[in-house]
C-alpha cells in the first residue's frame, strides 16, 4: 500500500465491516518483530505511521489477524 496521501490505497486494513469491527484483533510488525501498529488503540486501518506517529520506512511488514479464535498471517509491502 501506498500511505502518499493522494486518496488510493493509503489504509491497510483487514476488510472486515459490520459485526466483525470490534471483535477483531489486528497488528503489524517490522520485520525485526517490534509491533507497528495494533488495533486496540480504536483504529482499525494502518495508516503507515508507527505507534509513536513516526512514519515508517518502506519495506515488507507482516500481520496477524485474530478472529473467532482463528489467527490469520501475512504480509504487506509498504511504498513511499
Amino acid at each position: 500500500f501506498t500511505p502518499n496521501g493522494d486518496g488510493m490505497n493509503d489504509i491497510f486494513d483487514p476488510g472486515f465491516e459490520g459485526e466483525y469491527i470490534g471483535c477483531v484483533g489486528f497488528r503489524i510488525y517490522d520485520r525485526w518483530g517490534e509491533k507497528v501498529f495494533d488495533s486496540n488503540i480504536g483504529q482499525y486501518g494502518w495508516d503507515g505511521r508507527t505507534l509513536r506517529g513516526v512514519r515508517a520506512p518502506t519495506g515488507t511488514y507482516f500481520y496477524i489477524l485474530n478472529i473467532a479464535g482463528k489467527e490469520i498471517r501475512g504480509s504487506v509491502y509498504l511504498s513511499r
